[in-house]
């Protein structure tokens, strides 16, 4: 890209250092006229990020139904029916976390090897209604899980919808860069055509007509790259905005040579309603309830117990006998109840939560030094942006007087051309000026609108933004 290409479309782009984002062309008969808010919202919907955290926030509110379902008793039932052997010798035997079978029936001086069928039927009810608010810690682990989730979907929205703004905007900055290099071209032929005839008829050498074609190719392929940038910043916008490659014509009134209705700016970021600090302070509270949840896993706990059970056996009680048939031995023979309460503790977990709750204390520390690093930032950004808007208003102030003076400098070096007082290249250099004075009209009003949307994503609030644009 030659010097003068490069110095337009730099230019173009806005204020230094702002960031550069864009859109998508397609045929313009398939989409209506969009303007800034309906692709904001369109983005909202759309956008496939966003709806991906909108659907953990959905899990993240039904995993807070599922901590509260703690508070439940369990309900145990079981009932089994088994036909097996009945040896058995004295003495003690270790389950082996169930993996060892229980054994029954009574000591015999040899094996017996003919099976009977058994039945055994339990009911068991274990309910935790004293735990040291153990359920309830989890409960509220789960409510600012919940909260992260829902505050991460917020920020998502509010990252993309400037970022679609900032590509709205940009594209309309390159649209007009279009139209500018379309009159450039323009420019570049009309010169050419009276350049020609006056080579034709020698009042010019015919070098001027060389150096006139040249021109007017040169113009011609800033002009087509110009049209690529715009498109390619469509495509973007497009994406952006989560559509698929479609026509996207937007609505640029109201958001070229008009300006927003400035207000104060924000001193600081509102950390009650930025959706980014809203975030990392989410973040810290997530961290400290699962530290005191962690903290309360040492706890005892007290359950209330009961339970019932019948059981049924092929082997006769008083005589031994065994007998094969399937309802004498699954019937129920005995019946049992209990109902009791149980105390449980875990003495030796002391050391263990100890460290774990240490690690979460770690951890909220991390989470805390993650929102001043945020509210750092951010702040420093606001600054930032206060200048560029400062900037840019100085930019447009200037804007119409550098206009002006390359109009008359063009005016000037064509009559001095005319009049044989001038060269080729000169004038052509004055053409250079006056192109690159009619782009920074253009794309000055632009460059305020872009830094009023950087100043509002810099604070954290968006509507300060919309708010400007026209209904």
């Amino acid at each position: 890209m030659n010097t003068g290409i490069w110095c337009l479309v730099t230019l173009t782009l806005g204020i230094a250092g702002m960031p550069v984002r864009a859109a998508v062309p397609i045929p313009q008969d398939t989409i209506h006229k969009i303007d800034l808010n309906t692709a904001l919202s369109i983005t909202r919907s759309h956008y496939p990020a966003i709806k991906a955290k909108a659907a953990l926030t959905e899990a993240a509110k039904s995993d807070v139904s599922v901590a509260r379902m703690e508070y439940l008793p369990q309900l145990i039932v079981q009932d089994q029916y088994l036909y097996a052997s009945t040896n058995n010798v004295q003495g003690a035997a270790y389950s082996n976390g169930g993996t060892t079978l229980s054994v029954t029936g009574g000591t015999r001086d040899h094996n017996v090897y003919q099976g009977v069928w058994t039945s055994y039927a339990t009911m068991l009810i274990d309910w935790k209604f004293f735990n040291f608010g153990k359920v309830k810690a989890n409960v509220q682990v789960a409510e600012q899980a919940q909260q992260k989730s829902r505050l991460e979907y917020e920020n998502e929205i509010f990252r993309q919808q400037v970022k679609v703004a900032d590509a709205y905007l940009l594209l309309i900055a390159m649209q007009q860069f279009v139209g500018v290099q379309q009159q450039n071209l323009e420019r570049a032929e009309m010169f050419r055509s009276a350049i020609l005839a006056n080579t034709l008829s020698g009042l010019r050498p015919g070098v001027d007509s060389s150096l006139a074609n040249a021109e007017v190719a040169k113009a011609r392929l800033m002009l087509q790259q110009a049209v690529q940038e715009a498109k390619v910043q469509e495509l973007r916008l497009s994406e952006n905005m989560g559509l698929p490659q479609q026509a996207l014509e937007i609505d640029t009134a109201g958001l070229t040579n008009t300006l927003p209705a400035l207000g104060a700016a924000p001193d600081a970021v509102d950390s009650l309603h930025a959706p980014f600090i809203r975030y990392y302070k989410s973040m810290i509270d997530l961290q400290e309830s699962k530290a005191s949840a962690t903290k309360r896993t040492v706890y005892p706990s007290l359950s209330f117990l009961s339970a019932g059970w019948a059981r049924g056996s092929g082997i006769d009680n008083i005589t031994g006998h065994l007998n094969s048939a399937i309802w004498e031995g699954i019937q129920p023979r005995a019946l049992n109840y209990m109902v009791g309460v149980a105390f449980r503790w875990n003495i030796l977990s002391v050391p263990l939560v100890k460290r774990q709750y240490n690690s979460e204390l770690q951890r909220v520390a991390y989470a805390k030094e993650l929102y001043n690093e945020a509210t750092l930032k951010t702040n420093t950004q606001l600054a930032t942006a206060k200048l560029q808007l400062t900037t840019a208003l100085q930019q447009l102030e200037q804007a119409p007087l550098q206009y002006d003076a390359a109009l008359q400098a063009y005016k000037q070096s064509q009559a001095r051309y005319r009049s044989g007082l001038s060269t080729m290249p000169e004038l052509y250099q004055a053409l250079y000026t006056l192109n690159r004075a009619t782009a920074d009209q253009l794309t000055a009003y632009n460059n305020v609108w872009r830094a009023v949307l950087l100043q509002s994503a810099a604070a954290g609030d968006l509507s300060l933004f919309t708010k400007l644009l026209r209904n």
